[in-house]
């Protein structure tokens, strides 16, 4: 059977002039619906006659390409197509890249049922919560080796490990064999998972790529604890540690090291005073009431014994430690015995944020420490040694790589074609990507057809599409600035009635580009006035639209810039 692939390409985009085909009642339909060719916003759909299962529900946060946008969600709109059909969301990972976009949709399939494991579940739904979703009804808690049947499917639940708490993977088991999709390839020596595998007949496994390109096996977080807990015992002064609220293992050591070493800890965060909620729900413990006091009880405190923690709520975990070093906190300031400890990567476009930000603690002697091993360990993806061992446990006929940069899937496809997988059977998904199981199972393919997968945005309180020109205009204004000209015209006497103005921000600095400004205001006003001496009649949108093309065109000749240029027109 023909493979329907064809090379990746950025802006791809499929037709939705038709429809896809309704699916064959013997023929199982695996939809990617983001995290492929991308970082975050991991969902994908499994569709088996009169039911579809959710995997995951993500959000990506924003990235440069998406200035002003808080963060983007995966696009449910095929599912709402098919909503009668959806019967369980599954949350495979407490971390946002799984689970934050859940509270967003959930509540347009009341009648789907929400799986999740203690911690996961509880996050789901004190982020519900925040957002005055009704769904923590609708959330069912599941453990280890629990079979469930939805509709007609069937249900598994495992793990891989246990260095994060709440998260599981899973099979759906049907007539043709296992279809197994791994959130988490981390090995980390839980072979005992795997012995399920030993007599089964794995169909597919859909499993996450984003260190494929590492070597050997992905380090435990064991290795980074014992950084932190030596940085935590040895400081001098304050700890403040910056991470990420939806790291429940890491806050969990933290807290656990800190009630140790005989320290208090300052949560200064709402999203990491939800997970350490949740935390305790899942647990069921109080262990940890006492050890967090308020920012009032923390000023009796010896500076030796408080320990901080930081994030914000979404995407920026650098954003109060960066608001202390500005001296913006209302409580909070920097002293040079005070320790940063950066418990977390920086997300991709917040590296140079990151960079300045040490650039700032370093002037008020604060004692900086940054953990790099977490680089390659926070997403939960295993390296190249973890996936062969996957493969020569499972043996898959199928593989489709997923929860990646499309390089990485590619490097993910390259590791199962080296165990053995032949090059036909490997699918590499774009976003939207609609792959069907067909001829009872013996065969596998990719619809040239996709599902609408638009970004799907949360710009402060709203959340829907953005269309590309919006977009484009704030990439732009990020980049290159904006140009705004004032042209008042007398309709009168026909003519401007006074020199026009001008004004820019983030293009060039006017007091150094006077001759260009000079220039600028020369061509807007020649511009205007042969316009008013062609035409009798004083079109102001003609004259408008005139003048943004006129003066785009001699900013770019002038400086090889692009800054939106915008132009408004009085009549009097």
């Amino acid at each position: 059977m023909r493979n329907f692939q064809r090379p990746f390409r950025q802006n791809d985009r499929p037709s939705f002039k038709r429809p896809l085909p309704d699916l064959a009642p013997n023929n199982i339909r695996i939809i990617g619906i983001g995290g492929n060719e991308e970082s975050g916003r991991n969902m994908w759909a499994i569709e088996y006659r009169d039911t579809i299962v959710v995997l995951d529900g993500g959000i990506q946060y924003s990235a440069l390409k998406t200035p002003g946008i808080d963060f983007i969600l995966p696009n449910s709109a095929y599912l709402k197509e098919k909503k009668h059909k959806v019967k369980a969301i599954i949350a495979t990972s407490p971390h946002m890249d799984h689970v934050g976009a859940i509270p967003y949709f959930a509540a347009d399939f009341p009648q789907a049922t929400i799986y999740a494991r203690n911690v996961t579940g509880e996050i789901i739904k004190a982020r519900a919560e925040r957002l005055k979703s009704k769904i923590e009804d609708n959330i069912f808690p599941i453990e280890e080796q629990m079979s469930i049947a939805v509709g007609y499917m069937n249900l598994r639940f495992w793990n891989i490990n246990d260095d994060t708490p709440g998260e599981l993977s899973m099979s759906i088991e049907s007539n043709y064999g296992d279809i197994v999709y791994m959130s988490n390839t981390q090995v980390l020596g839980k072979d005992t998972a795997y012995k399920y595998f030993e007599n089964r007949n794995v169909l597919c496994l859909l499993a996450s790529s984003g260190n494929a390109d590492q070597n050997g096996f992905a380090p435990k977080e064991e290795g980074i604890y014992t950084g932190l807990a030596t940085a935590i015992h040895n400081a001098e002064g304050r700890v403040f540690i910056g991470t990420f609220a939806s790291h429940p293992e890491r806050i969990r050591f933290i807290l656990d090291m800190c009630n140790q070493l005989g320290k208090k800890v300052v949560v200064d965060s709402p999203a990491i005073t939800d997970m350490i909620k949740a935390i305790k729900i899942a647990n069921n413990t109080k262990m940890y009431d006492e050890l967090i006091i308020s920012d009032e009880a923390a000023e009796n405190i010896p500076h030796n014994k408080l320990v901080y923690l930081v994030a914000k709520v979404e995407g920026d975990e650098l954003y109060n430690l960066d608001k202390i070093a500005n001296g913006k906190h209302d409580k909070l300031q920097f002293t040079e015995n005070d320790t940063v400890i950066f418990a977390t990567h920086a997300i991709v476009h917040n590296q140079r944020q990151a960079q300045n930000l040490k650039d700032k603690l370093s002037r008020f002697g604060v004692h900086i420490l940054h953990y790099r091993a977490t680089e390659v360990n926070l997403y939960r993806y295993g390296h190249s040694e973890d996936l062969e061992y996957i493969h020569r446990k499972m043996h898959p006929k199928y593989f489709i790589p997923m929860h990646g940069y499309h390089y990485m899937l590619r490097v993910h496809a390259d590791v199962e074609r080296k165990m053995g997988t032949p090059e036909s059977n490997i699918l590499i998904p774009d976003n939207g990507s609609v792959i069907e199981i067909v001829d009872d199972g013996k065969n596998m393919i990719m619809l040239r057809d996709k599902v609408d997968t638009e970004m799907i945005v949360v710009d402060g309180q709203n959340v829907g599409k953005i269309q590309d020109v919006v977009m484009r205009d704030r990439e732009t204004l990020g980049a290159q600035g904006i140009f705004v000209m004032i042209a008042i015209i007398d309709t009168h006497l026909h003519k401007l009635k006074k020199s026009p103005d001008i004004a820019s921000r983030g293009f060039v600095y006017s007091k150094e580009s006077q001759t260009l400004m000079l220039e600028a205001r020369d061509t807007i006003k020649n511009t205007v006035d042969a316009y008013l001496e062609k035409n009798k009649t004083i079109d102001t949108d003609n004259i408008k639209e005139t003048l943004q093309s006129v003066v785009s065109k001699f900013l770019l000749q002038k400086t090889a810039k692009e800054p939106v240029v915008i132009s408004v027109i009085i009549t009097i």
